[in-house]
């Protein structure tokens, strides 16, 4: 699970006062709950070259994030994360942040104008245009928010792209992995 999803999950579970939900095994532990519910549809899986943001790929060398944009404003000093057995080096750029493990990308953040995808999906588009080009995606609903995040798994990969909406245009686009 990612840093961002922890932490979304986490407020959730504040906000919401969610509970333990009941199974037909006894009693199933929260955490594992959400891990279930948060996995893109297989059905709405999207080649790697189609889940990119600001011309930054999950499993990309970091010499090439240098190469397409350039040197971050600042990086962080290595991270260790729960649920991840490397180091996590943090890099910034304005509206980007890029999560960086053994000299590749794991993850990235992205929310400021420059943001888009290679099929033009950019920061301010309608949920409906993101589901014209992507197709049907997988729904999370995030309590206190009247829009869902559409995620889209990368295929071949144990990651995913996430679009977030408010007011129903989307306001952050992420590529996440496990």
């Amino acid at each position: 699970m990612t840093i961002r999803t922890h932490l979304v999950l986490a407020s959730c579970m504040v906000l919401a006062g969610c509970r333990e939900r009941s199974s037909p095994k006894g009693s199933q532990d929260p955490a594992s709950f959400l891990h279930e519910t948060q996995h893109p549809d297989t059905t709405s899986s999207l080649p790697a070259e189609r889940t990119r943001v600001s011309g930054v790929g999950v499993g990309e060398a970091s010499s090439d994030v240098r190469a397409t944009l350039g040197r971050p404003d600042s990086v962080s000093a290595p991270q260790k994360f729960e649920g991840l057995r490397d180091f996590v080096t943090i890099w910034f750029y304005p509206g980007l942040t890029v999560y960086v493990a053994r000299d590749r990308v794991r993850g990235a953040d992205c929310h400021g104008a420059r943001c888009a995808t290679p099929d033009a999906v950019n920061v301010g588009d309608s949920l409906s245009h993101v589901e014209r080009v992507y197709g049907p995606a997988f729904h999370l609903s995030v309590p206190g928010h009247s829009y869902p995040r559409l995620m889209y798994s990368i295929r071949g990969r144990d990651c995913n792209m996430a679009f977030d909406f408010d007011l129903a245009l989307v306001s952050r686009i992420s590529l996440e992995c496990d």
